[in-house]
Order: C-alpha cells, then structure tokens, then sequence
C-alpha cells in the first residue's frame, strides 16, 4: 500500500512537519526518534488523532485508512505475517495423520514451528519438527522417520532444526533402542535383554547413554551370545551413525588396554 505524506505533525511529542522516511522505509520524528511505523495515515479522509498514526506493533484497535478511503483492519495484516506459520502447522497435522504419531507430538511440532521464521524445505522441515518432538516427549520411532524421509536429509534438518529452535533432542529411552535391536535379529531371549541394560549401564560413564551407546551394548551382549552380527548393521537398524558407534569402541578399547596395564603394574 504506498501513501502519499502529507503535513503532519508527531503523535508523540508534537512537532510541526518533522515526520521524514528513513533507509528501513520506515516514517520516523526528526525531533524526538519516534517511529511511526511504515505506513502513515494521510489525506482529507484520515483520522486526525494520535493512535492514527501509531506503530505496526504495539497497537490493535486501529484500522490503517489510506487516501483512497480503503481500510486495512489489523488481522487482516496478522494473517499475512502468519501465512508460511499457518501453512507449517498445516503440514505438520497432516504428516503427523500419516505417521499415526500422538496427537502430543502434532502439538509439540507446532509449538516448535512458532520459532521457525523462514522454511526452504517445507516437507524435510516437518518431518524434523516431528522428530525431535518425539523425542522430546520420550517416543522412540526413528525407523518409521527412515523409511518415509530421505534419512541423511532428514539428519541434517533435525540439526538444523534444534538449532534454529534453540532446543536440545534428548537421547531416546535405552531400553526401547534395545528391544529394537533384539528384536530386529531375532533374539528373543529376555536375558539378552537384561545382560545388555547392565552393559549400557556400566558402559555409560565413559560413551554417555546416546543411541549409539545402547547399538554398542547390545552389539556386547550379542557377541558374547554367540550371534554373529556386525555393528554396522545393528547401527542401521536404529538409524545410528556408523563413525560415532566405531570412535565409542575405540574409546572403549582404549580405556580396556590402560586399565590392563595399571593391574600389570
């Protein structure tokens, strides 16, 4: 809406013709540095009163009123500020029905979405608001993710996301990525369970209780069974990253080999 400035003096501290345009396009007094925001009442229809010319923001029981006589109620503007955010919560509820996720997950997606103010990739962008809302409310289930996102895209927007949302993804229940795992090859037994919580739990101190942590102790509690599985593979099943699982069994190693030497000592 461009409108034409006419002779008008400060809302605020009342100074004759002192309104100018500065380089944010934005109407500002000379005499006091009070903004009136990017749009002016103006012309011989215009309300001549203080709260005519207030700032975008800040005040809702105004209508903007151009020199043609057309009025731009407020929500009106809310509406096209909030378009891409309407449109995010959209999809959101829409990829949550095909996923079967709770309906908790939906609403803390959209709750994270309210800190999201630009969106290039709009179905990636769900799919990680879904994500980490999952996991922030203790529901483990990356491999449906997997199958139905692009999973190094979807990893990098899930970084992306807690970051540009300012929130921290807690790692998943160990228990739940073990039963997976357990599961995934056929191992049954509930003892396999049990010897592989005990590892996680003694292993913790050194690796921390990520997804990778739990692939590694049941990776343990399955070798020594007997199973013959790779930790790549057992990596993939639960979506963990090969490198981090392989430097945590280094790491593991490596405290193996110095506490050796201090018992030869």
């Amino acid at each position: 809406m461009s409108l034409a400035l006419e002779k008008y003096d400060c809302p605020l501290c009342g100074a004759k013709n002192s309104l100018t345009l500065n380089s944010d396009s934005l109407y500002v007094c000379k005499a006091c540095g009070y903004v009136l925001g990017p749009m002016v009442v103006a012309g011989f229809k215009a309300v001549k009163s203080a709260i005519a010319a207030a700032p975008l923001s800040g005040s809702t029981d105004f209508s903007w009123r151009d020199i043609t006589g057309r009025i731009t109620p407020v929500f009106k503007l809310h509406q096209t500020l909030n378009k891409a955010g309407r449109r995010l919560e959209a999809e959101i509820d829409k990829a949550a029905a095909l996923l079967s996720l709770p309906s908790v997950c939906a609403a803390t997606a959209k709750a994270l979405a309210g800190r999201i103010k630009r969106v290039a990739d709009m179905e990636t962008t769900v799919g990680a608001l879904l994500f980490v809302a999952c996991r922030m409310e203790s529901i483990y289930n990356d491999d449906l993710f997997v199958k139905a996102y692009d999973a190094k895209r979807l990893r990098r927007k899930v970084v992306e996301v807690q970051r540009m949302t300012g929130v921290a993804m807690p790692p998943p229940n160990a228990k739940q990525v073990i039963y997976r795992i357990l599961a995934s090859v056929g191992a049954s037994d509930v003892s396999i369970a049990k010897d592989a919580l005990e590892v996680f739990e003694v292993l913790a101190p050194l690796i921390g209780r990520g997804k990778a942590a739990s692939t590694i102790a049941a990776y343990l509690a399955l070798k020594a069974r007997g199973y013959d599985v790779s930790i790549g593979g057992l990596a993939s099943k639960v979506w963990a990253s090969e490198a981090v699982v392989e430097s945590l069994l280094k790491r593991i190693k490596t405290a193996a080999r110095r506490r050796s030497r201090g018992f030869r000592h």
